[in-house]
């Protein structure tokens, strides 16, 4: 891997073991897809309101 040193100054820093720190990134990178680039755009200009969970809210939704 690559970022491995990366991983690893971010373990030693915040003091925990670096799966710890390995794990919470790279589940969101297999979480992404084309769309969120898109998304986040949107949000940035005001085109699509954000709920607390950080996902659109949809129109059935009470606001």
């Amino acid at each position: 891997m690559d970022a491995d040193w990366l991983f690893t100054n971010l373990a030693r820093t915040l003091k925990l073991r670096k799966a710890l720190a390995q794990a919470p990134i790279l589940w969101e990178l297999c979480k992404l897809n084309p769309l969120d680039a898109l998304a986040d755009e949107a949000v940035k200009y005001g085109q699509r309101p954000v709920t607390t969970a950080g996902h659109r809210a949809s129109s059935t939704e009470p606001r």
